[in-house]
């Protein structure tokens, strides 16, 4: 996403699935194994959870659980109904693109029943909450998320985002495969913060 000097996050909207498409499996020289995703028309998938009428928020923060000193960190996002929706739509869609590629994609053919078992969707669900989706964010180093005020001014990504509210750009970048799992990785490339509310902040 190329933002111009002083723009910050434009909403955009959820991009639709059966335009996506998977490339060829690659294997880093690290041995990690992933699929980039494409539209097929422009490239790379970028899209916006929250607006400002109804601002997303990360109820756990950027956290890390193994290694707090990396910069690279789990970001967990509430999805709204619409959002959520999308999420459903991805991962019915994965499945049935993933089986119907998984030669080309895993050399060796899988059954609809064996992708769905291997699948992990990126959300979570728990009775009486939003959902959640799973993100990951930069929090330092050349790839760094940026922050942006509502004035769409440049600023320091805050410390702690569990009392933000929030607008979050989202590249839902490739499919990892680890061992007989996979699932999707998505970026976050930027973090408006339409308000931080540390008194109401229940954490």
């Amino acid at each position: 996403m190329h933002h111009h000097d002083n723009t910050s996050i434009t909403a955009m909207t959820l991009p639709a699935v059966d335009g996506f498409h998977l490339l060829d499996t690659q294997t880093s020289s690290r041995g990690a194994k992933s699929a980039l995703l494409v539209k097929k028309d422009d490239g790379k998938v970028f899209f916006t959870l929250g607006d400002p009428s109804a601002p997303t928020q990360a109820p756990f923060g950027a956290s890390n659980y193994n290694d707090e000193e990396s910069v690279r960190k789990t970001l967990d996002l509430r999805l709204n109904e619409q959002e959520a929706q999308f999420f459903e739509e991805l991962d019915a869609w994965a499945v049935e693109y993933i089986t119907k590629h998984s030669e080309r994609l895993f050399k060796k053919a899988l059954t609809l029943d064996q992708v769905r078992e291997h699948y992990r969707s990126p959300v979570s669900k728990k009775e009486g909450y939003q959902p959640l989706v799973r993100c990951k964010i930069n929090t330092g180093g050349l790839s760094a998320a940026r922050a942006w005020t509502v004035e769409r001014q440049r600023i320091e990504l805050p410390g702690d985002l569990r009392c933000c509210r929030l607008m979050a750009a989202v590249q839902l970048s490739h499919l990892w495969v680890m061992g007989r799992d996979f699932g999707w990785v998505l970026n976050v490339s930027d973090l408006q913060i339409l308000s931080e509310d540390a008194q109401e902040c229940p954490f």
